[in-house]
């Protein structure tokens, strides 16, 4: 009679066992399902992100073009133009940097920032029009160089460590540059000036 009783509890554990064991293949079954689906999630929020550096690109490069435009001789209504597609190319900008900066709260400045080692010539007319040749560090992608807060025009990236800019007109004495790029800012004062 035990005999019958032992084969009881030995059938009623092996299902248990049975049905622990399908439960944990569920369980892998889902965290395999939930990998994957992460995996995928990961990679559209990387294609996002670089669409969003793009336009961000895109825009900054707008706004260096809008900076360039020559407002002498424009009529009122031409002006309003070109200040209310200024301030609508800003207003993207900022959504996209807000954008970015939720994105990618980053501990601090963004490595692979543009750095200025060196300008040459290191002088040239407050007229403007002096083509600079820089050398230095983080170029690519470089979407605008300002000098003394203007923008400079023609800007040629040759590569991650050489660009070409012409200088805009300016007020003698030293000037500050700055490369803008994708990964940041790079700025140098006083290695050129206006003469």
């Amino acid at each position: 009679m035990s005999h019958g009783h032992e084969d009881h509890g030995g059938r009623e554990l092996r299902e248990q066992l049975l049905l622990i064991e399908n439960a944990l293949i569920l369980l892998l079954e889902g965290q395999e399902k939930i990998m994957s689906n992460l995996s995928d999630l990961e990679a559209k929020l990387g294609n996002i992100d670089a669409k969003v550096t793009l336009v961000a690109t895109d825009i900054d490069t707008l706004l260096a073009k809008l900076a360039a435009i020559p407002t002498g001789g424009m009529t009122p209504e031409q002006q309003a133009a070109l200040d209310a597609a200024v301030t609508h190319a800003q207003a993207i900008a900022d959504s996209l940097g807000a954008i970015d900066s939720k994105a990618n709260p980053g501990p601090g400045p963004v490595s692979g920032a543009p750095s200025i080692a060196s300008i040459s010539p290191s002088t040239g007319p407050v007229a403007g029009g002096t083509s600079l040749s820089m050398s230095g560090s983080g170029f690519t992608g470089a979407s605008g160089v300002t000098i003394d807060g203007a923008p400079g025009t023609g800007l040629v990236v040759v590569n991650d460590t050489s660009l070409l800019v012409t200088t805009p007109g300016g007020v003698g004495g030293a000037a500050s540059i700055v490369v803008t790029t994708p990964k940041g800012v790079g700025t140098n004062d006083g290695m050129f000036s206006y003469v």
